[in-house]
């Protein structure tokens, strides 16, 4: 079913809505990342950590690098599945993986997204807070 699962990934799936496709009928490149950021959020509530209290610790975290290979299309009604794993975190960043799979069992995407740790104030990258490094040495 998913390939390489371990304890730090995070399942999320959903349905494509109509309005995620383009005139030809397949899913517009762009949906792509909203998908994976929608993903990362759910996958953060279900590690216990909330995006709203890492935001009221002062701490932002803007997504730098994305990289997205697309292998097969998705449609309109499709079911899918975005696996989540945070693939390594070194110093303000954090490198999220990602995996979208169709009916659960055909890999249609893969996509790597870099975030970084920004304080809200001055605007300079800083660490991950507590809350997030605690998870990560969990998981590792």
């Amino acid at each position: 079913m998913f390939k390489d699962l371990q304890h730090n990934e995070h399942r999320h799936s959903f349905r494509v809505s109509y309005s995620d496709t383009d005139k030809m009928g397949f899913v517009h490149h762009s949906a792509y990342l909203q998908y994976y950021e929608s993903a990362r959020w759910e996958a953060f509530r279900d590690w216990g950590l909330c995006y709203r209290e890492i935001e009221e610790c002062g701490i932002w975290m803007p997504v730098t690098k994305a990289e997205l290979k697309y292998l097969r299309p998705a449609h309109y009604d499709d079911w899918l599945t975005v696996v989540t794993r945070i693939e390594k975190a070194v110093g303000p960043t954090v490198v999220f993986a990602y995996e979208l799979y169709k009916n659960e069992t055909i890999l249609i995407n893969e996509a790597k997204v870099t975030v970084a740790f920004m304080n809200e104030k001055n605007k300079k990258p800083c660490r991950p807070p507590k809350m997030i490094l605690d998870h990560i040495s969990k998981e590792r």
